[in-house]
């Protein structure tokens, strides 16, 4: 067996293989033109290569495979150099003329199109375009002619006659393409000073055969109309009308927007049909209101949405669609039943099925209801039982509607029981727009005030992550319906007319709610401060300070000690100035100091450390204060960084202060980056002392990067010049640093490394003359971006556990201050590994505040995924700006310098398990 076994392996193992090796492909190279030759190859590569695709089309013989070159051209088209457009167009052209198939030639006016686009000499685009049109003359492909047009559509604006010209040419073609384009060019292009004759000429064609044309038609004179400044004449306005009844749900959508214009621009032409005379605006209107029961849901929606874009309707056409039934009535003369369209049209929009239409309609609602306030008052029923509807995205229109329509309507007790059923919504978002549709509402009644202020309270219980928006709530009722509030303070405070009772918690939420309301009444209502008792009065003055945003200034200042009143006015009055004045002696004391002197240098720490307390003690002076207590942080900070690279290293500690500078160039550049994106409302000395500190920290790293062995320093060295020429050139007004460099950088021969180094070293050793060099005085309206997490909490003990490889939903909502750029934030996780993720949120999840348009909320599901972990850890969930990085940056991309921290982290514990396998 084992003699069997070996003749078997040697004859396999002296078993000969013939390999059939695959022919070899023979690569044609292709040599450019001596025009493109010439050019720069390292400016021109692409360019070059778009124009050897051109080239070599023209010994294509195949239409397949022109159209895929064509397809390698339009994607190469990016990078064509300008002087080389004309050459491309030319060469395409040429190609045309000799094509015989028409889908190439199709993709040939493609081409020219995407050429005119990157083209950047206007002539370029405008010889692209007469030679379209010539081309077309004699075309008889239907294809190539639509492809043509819309070249001329999307060029026409550089020769606007030659596409005017082709466009009236090819419009009598037979073939709805053709005519679609020619009436768009016409729509675009027309001038305001045209004839009566062109208008009607397009007329005509609403009455072609083909219902694209028609719609096409309707378009182009609604564009005349709005956009052209070519006034529709009004007599057009019944033949439009019959339009209404077509077929076709294209055509009812374009005739739609065009009796809206008609409507909008002769409101109080007389229309007389079916023996009754209505102004126009009126017979708009209604005829709008009939297509709400088109079978098309968008041309529904369309309708409703310009229903409330309609301006000087007569009341009773609206008043009759709010209602069902037909109304008898009149401003003048015996009453007649109205004969109209628009019976129940809101209604039957409120109650569509599908959601745009009742989105649209809630929306239209609003915006009428804004125009006349007694409409406010009629349609406040049914908005308010859209609070009910199934789609969140309706809801939430309904309650933004509500508060706009809030100054015009009173609330009665079975509405706001209606309302106020929201409170019990799962969704933040809808809980928290109720919250400030409720702030700017008016309630009937003293019951009406118990009954939010109760229902409020029983949210706060379920949802404590409501506490902000909710108090907000509380504060701006109170302040609405101070004689509401009144007879409801010996209830809310717990006030016993015989028995003393015991003291509340001021740290229990829903009491501080209810004093928040209290206090905010009380500003209005100078008879309620005698019914506060003791322990309301005393936690007055500690919600005042904690506070301050929600609890006003009351005078006389609610107190159980009457001998305390007179100071604790004096220092609420004085505290705005104070901490301005303490900012300006902190400041002026540090200016008069001799500066890199050793008590300067004690000052400035000390300013540093009182600045901050004074931002943790006063709101107000927040944002000045963390200004310029980070200004003296990058001022120290620099003074340190600067001595160790003036001194000459030595053996033994180079290395340890080699490290201990880059990390503090590192911390150096990411506090000039919080001075030049945290802050809002600076004045112009303050944002040219933040510029000033940036060019600094450019400088300390050019200089460490060309002592060091790490690579070249020379993109570090353009970066560093890109950024100093965009100083102003007028250097009275910069700070010294700036000021040296607008000097004598002109005089600096070569940009080198070596030689910008040589210059920046003296200009950050000299020591500026005393009270030469200013620290900021940031005015009072600076404000500091920050963020809040509301949610996750960072207090669960239970880990959140999830199957390891898989995603696990984190929900996150936060609070943004003060965000200038919204593009710029980013969710920051850093793993137990230490490792850091950026997350983008989605757009639709960041949302503008209403009061204040720089704070926003986010409200997302932050995504993690992990393999199995032994035990649970901590994942640090935190906001970010990400700053835009330059391509020379020596540090990572997710380093410090780059990201800037907005909140501290919150802990959430987190354990990846491993899968379950089941029986």
């Amino acid at each position: 067996m084992a003699a069997l076994m070996k003749k078997r392996v040697l004859a396999e193992f002296s078993q000969s293989q013939v390999l059939t090796e695959p022919p070899v492909k023979k690569i044609r190279t292709l040599r450019c033109s001596a025009s493109v030759s010439n050019k720069n190859s390292c400016a021109s590569g692409d360019s070059s290569s778009a124009l050897a695709y051109i080239e070599l089309l023209d010994k294509c013989k195949a239409g397949n495979d022109a159209l895929q070159l064509l397809l390698r051209i339009s994607d190469s088209l990016a990078q064509v150099q300008s002087e080389d457009v004309s050459l491309a167009a030319k060469r395409l052209i040429e190609r045309f003329a000799n094509e015989p198939e028409a889908a190439v030639r199709a993709k040939i006016l493609w081409v020219l199109a995407e050429l005119g686009g990157v083209a950047e000499d206007p002539a370029d685009k405008a010889d692209i375009v007469e030679e379209t049109a010539n081309l077309l003359k004699n075309e008889e492909s239907h294809r190539v002619k639509s492809q043509g047009l819309a070249t001329l559509l999307k060029l026409g604006n550089f020769h606007r006659s030659v596409a005017l010209q082709a466009a009236r040419d090819h419009l009598p073609d037979t073939w709805h393409g053709v005519q679609t384009r020619c009436l768009s060019i016409i729509g675009r292009f027309l001038t305001a000073n045209t004839s009566d004759e062109m208008l009607k000429f397009v007329g005509n064609y609403a009455h072609s055969q083909d219902p694209r044309v028609r719609a096409q038609a309707f378009e182009t004179m609604a564009e005349l109309h709005s956009r052209r400044g070519c006034r529709l004449p009004a007599s057009l306005f019944s033949g439009t009308c019959d339009a209404l009844r077509d077929d076709y749900e294209i055509v009812r959508r374009a005739v739609l927007k065009l009796i809206w214009l008609l409507g909008v621009e002769y409101p109080d032409n007389i229309i007389v049909g079916d023996g009754e005379e209505l102004r126009m605006i009126d017979c708009a209107f209604s005829k709008i209101c009939g297509l709400m029961g088109d079978l098309s849901p968008r041309v529904r929606a369309a309708a409703m949405s310009l229903l409330g874009m309609m301006k000087g309707v007569s009341r009773r056409f609206v008043e009759q669609a709010l209602d069902k039934k037909q109304k008898r009535g009149g401003d003048e003369g015996p009453e007649v039943e109205e004969r109209s369209g628009s019976c129940g049209a809101f209604i039957h929009g409120l109650e569509d099925e599908f959601l745009e239409v009742r989105t649209a309609a809630v929306e239209a609602l609003c915006s009428l209801s804004l125009e006349q306030p007694n409409i406010a008052r009629t349609s406040l029923d049914f908005m308010v039982d859209m609070f009910n509807d199934e789609i969140q995205d309706v809801r939430l229109r309904a309650i933004e509607s509500l508060r706009k329509m809030s100054a015009s309507v009173t609330l009665r007790e079975d509405q706001l029981e209606t309302i106020l059923g929201a409170l019990e919504d799962f969704s933040g978002e809808v809980r928290e727009g109720l919250h400030a549709t409720l702030a700017t509402s008016r309630l009937a009644t003293r019951n009406c005030l118990h009954m939010c202020v109760n229902r409020l309270l029983d949210n706060l219980a379920r949802y404590p992550q409501d506490k902000e928006s909710i108090r907000a709530c509380l504060a701006s009722l109170g302040a609405s319906h101070p004689y509401l509030t009144l007879p409801l303070v010996p209830q809310l405070l717990g006030r016993h007319p015989f028995f003393d009772t015991p003291e509340p918690d001021v740290d229990e939420p829903s009491y501080a709610s209810v004093l928040v309301l209290i206090f905010n009444a009380a500003l209005h209502c100078p008879s309620m401060p005698a019914l506060f008792t003791e322990h309301a009065a005393k936690h007055y003055h500690y919600l005042r300070d904690t506070m301050p945003h929600l609890v006003p200034r009351l005078r006389p200042t609610p107190t159980p000690f009457p001998s305390l009143g007179k100071d604790s006015i004096e220092d609420d009055e004085t505290r705005d100035r104070r901490g301005r004045e303490f900012l300006e002696r902190m400041v002026v004391g540090a200016e008069r100091a001799r500066p890199y002197g050793r008590v300067h240098t004690q000052l400035l720490e000390v300013a540093g450390v009182e600045l901050d307390r004074l931002a943790e003690m006063d709101s107000g002076m927040e944002g000045a204060a963390r200004f310029t207590a980070l200004y003296i942080r990058c001022l120290l900070l620099l003074r340190s960084i600067v001595q160790e690279l003036s001194s000459p290293p030595s053996s033994s500690s180079s290395t340890i202060s080699g490290s201990s500078s880059t990390n503090n160039v590192a911390v150096l550049l990411q506090h000039a980056q919080k001075l030049q994106r945290l802050f809002t409302g600076l004045g112009v000395e303050e944002i040219s002392l933040a510029n000033d500190i940036h060019l600094k920290a450019l400088a300390v790293e050019l200089i460490r990067v060309t002592r060091g062995a790490t690579g070249s320093a020379l993109p570090l060295a353009r970066h560093f010049l890109s950024e100093a020429d965009a100083l102003p050139p007028d250097s009275r007004k910069l700070p010294p640093f700036s000021r040296a460099l607008v000097l004598q950088l002109p005089s600096l021969g070569e940009a080198k490394p070596g030689s910008l180094t040589r210059l920046l070293i003296p200009l950050l050793l000299t020591p500026p003359a005393q009270g030469e060099e200013r620290l900021p005085r940031p005015s009072t309206m600076t404000r500091v971006c920050r963020a809040i997490i509301e949610e996750p909490r960072g207090d669960a003990d239970a880990a959140l556990k999830f199957t390891g490889g898989l995603l696990l939903g984190i929900p996150l909502t936060a609070k943004i201050l003060n965000l200038r750029d919204p593009e710029m934030l980013r969710i920051k996780l850093r793993h137990p590994d230490q490792q850091i993720q950026l997350l983008l949120p989605r757009q639709s999840d960041l949302r503008s505040q209403t009061t204040n348009q720089s704070e926003y909320r986010l409200r997302t599901t932050v995504l993690l995924s992990h393999q199995v972990w032994m035990e649970a850890c901590n994942v640090e969930v935190s906001l970010s700006l990400l700053v835009p990085s330059s391509p020379i940056c020596t540090h990572p991309p997710l380093d410090d310098p780059c990201v800037i921290d907005l909140c501290k982290p919150v802990k959430v514990s987190v354990s990846p398990k491993p899968i379950k396998r089941g029986i």
